[in-house]
């Protein structure tokens, strides 16, 4: 169903503001790679503004998280456009499904995350923060021996 202004009525997520995608992805456009499209599904229930007030936990929370490498994102104000609500109309249906299934499509759980992709990301933020401050940390083999020679 669609409103008089052409826009469509989603249930789960609301309309993004495309302009300001568009004036955003427009200034950034040569400085990104790639968007990340990140859709939260609560179980149980969604919380509610006091819930936060009150720092009420969610029982359970999913995160479907999707790159979309730049390339794929169309230039024209007009396509952007169009691009991002056919992308909101999909995280609706993907919500949808979601309420319907329990899960998202391809859902690991946590016991499935192994220790390398889990200490991977903190490993670069340790290397980019390294990198920034010129922290010159000793070589991996150097630490391993020391460790042993004690």
């Amino acid at each position: 169903m669609q409103p008089e202004n052409g826009l469509p009525i989603l249930k789960n997520v609301l309309l993004p503001k495309q302009k300001g995608f568009c004036a955003c992805l427009e200034d950034l456009r040569g400085s990104l790679d790639a968007v990340y499209d990140v859709t939260i599904g609560y179980k149980h229930r969604c919380p509610t503004f006091l819930d936060n007030v009150f720092g009420v936990d969610p029982s359970e929370v999913h995160m479907n998280v999707r790159r979309i490498p730049i390339i794929d994102i169309p230039t024209s104000e007009e396509e952007v456009s169009a691009w991002l609500i056919t992308t909101f109309q999909l995280k609706d249906k993907l919500l949808s499904n979601f309420y319907s299934q329990g899960h998202f499509p391809h859902e690991g759980t946590e016991a499935e995350l192994s220790t390398v992709k889990f200490m991977f990301p903190l490993v670069c933020a340790y290397l980019a923060s390294a990198t920034y401050f010129d922290v010159r940390p000793m070589p991996v083999l150097n630490f391993v021996k020391a460790m042993f020679n004690h």
